[in-house]
């Protein structure tokens, strides 16, 4: 039975083709939208397709360059496949549910500071949140000055812990139909995508609790890629793990394979060319091989 095994990441510029294979993939946020709200994730993307899915007019158009791993090494790397949703579908609404019923409980233990002012009546009263479920505008103004403090800390560690796995669904969620940069429709379902998240690095929401703008999304929004460049943030990956390398002119084979005989060895690049462990070629020879 058929199958395909690679996964593609297409860049436009022979450049960043280079600086992956010295240095690796590095993570940059990406504007996602779920639940209703605006959200940047920090990943590394690859596409699960055939090569003759690349290019203008095709499922993805995102440059005429490429690295190329397998899927083995994308697993034990813990890359996964992206979880395709719809708006206001199961998995949708229980992002958001999940994402409100813990959010605010994870301060509790500030707010408790609250109740012991002269003349309290309750917690929201004083500080208004956006969005506030019903269900946690009665948690937080069940509290009071006499609330036990052991209490109030296990209450926030469950909802830390709750609010850490929605991330983990965050990470790996996509709308399976999204608006590019001309403002035209297409289903990203299509793109097959697998991703590496870093949920270390943080999510980061359009607006804060308290519904105001999030300078935060605004500053990374408006800073080039990529936008990690630490080594601990960064996806390494040896040249023996890389199956393809794209370039989008012919004279760019002999370029790159000259770099890359440069920066490991002659014996070694020229073995797993020899042994086909190892492509170099443009997008249009790799379409006709297929």
């Amino acid at each position: 039975m058929k199958q395909v095994d690679n996964l593609l990441h297409i860049t436009n510029d022979l450049s960043t083709v280079k600086n992956i294979i010295t240095q690796g993939f590095k993570p940059s946020y990406a504007v996602e939208n779920l639940g209703g709200r605006k959200i940047l994730i920090p990943m590394v993307s690859f596409s699960n397709l055939l090569f003759r899915d690349i290019g203008e007019e095709e499922v993805v158009d995102y440059g005429s360059y490429g690295v190329v791993i397998n899927r083995e090494f994308a697993v034990q790397n813990g890359l996964n496949p992206v979880i395709y949703i719809y708006e206001n579908s199961i998995v949708d609404k229980s992002i958001t549910n999940l994402l409100n019923l813990s959010l605010v409980p994870q301060t509790i233990d500030i707010l408790k500071d609250i109740t012991k002012g002269k003349g309290f009546t309750k917690i929201t009263d004083y500080i208004k949140f956006n969005p506030l479920p019903k269900e946690v505008k009665e948690l937080i103004n069940s509290i009071d000055k006499h609330t036990d403090d052991n209490l109030i800390l296990a209450i926030k560690k469950y909802a830390e812990e709750a609010h850490q796995n929605v991330y983990f669904q965050i990470l790996l969620s996509k709308p399976y139909k999204v608006k590019n940069k001309n403002n035209q429709t297409r289903i990203a379902y299509n793109e097959r995508e697998w991703r590496k998240g870093f949920l270390n690095l943080g999510i980061i929401f359009e607006t804060k609790m308290s519904g105001e703008k999030n300078p935060e999304f605004e500053k990374w929004i408006g800073t080039d890629k990529p936008h990690f460049n630490e080594p601990k943030n960064i996806l390494k990956i040896d040249i023996e793990n890389i199956t393809h390398l794209i370039v989008e002119k012919e004279r760019e084979v002999s370029e790159l394979t000259d770099f890359i005989k440069d920066e490991f060895s002659v014996k070694k690049i020229d073995n797993l060319l020899a042994t086909e462990s190892l492509k170099i070629g443009t997008l249009e020879k790799f379409k006709k091989s297929e």
